[in-house]
């Protein structure tokens, strides 16, 4: 049952219609339906995308120029991690 489902989800994002949201036919894709339908896809885009356009006051994230520290301190904590820096 289990590869059947995987096997159907595989087949959806191959389809021309996913591919035209995500050329790379993978998930996540984000459509924004007040910008004529624009699609975004891979995480990194989306979260700028949402951060340049939804976050204006910035409650979820900084502004680098003004607040340098931020993004240093953004940059050790992805070492860390073992995610790459900015």
């Amino acid at each position: 049952m289990q590869d059947n489902l995987n096997t159907e989800a595989i087949c959806y994002y191959q389809r021309p219609s996913f591919l035209k949201l995500n050329p790379n036919g993978r998930i996540p894709v984000l459509v924004d339906h007040t910008a004529e339908e624009f699609p975004i896809f891979e995480s990194a885009a989306i979260l700028l995308y949402l951060e340049q356009n939804c976050d204006t006051k910035k409650a979820f994230s900084f502004d680098a120029l003004k607040d340098p520290k931020d993004m240093v301190a953004l940059g050790q904590c992805k070492d860390k991690v073992g995610l790459p820096s900015p």
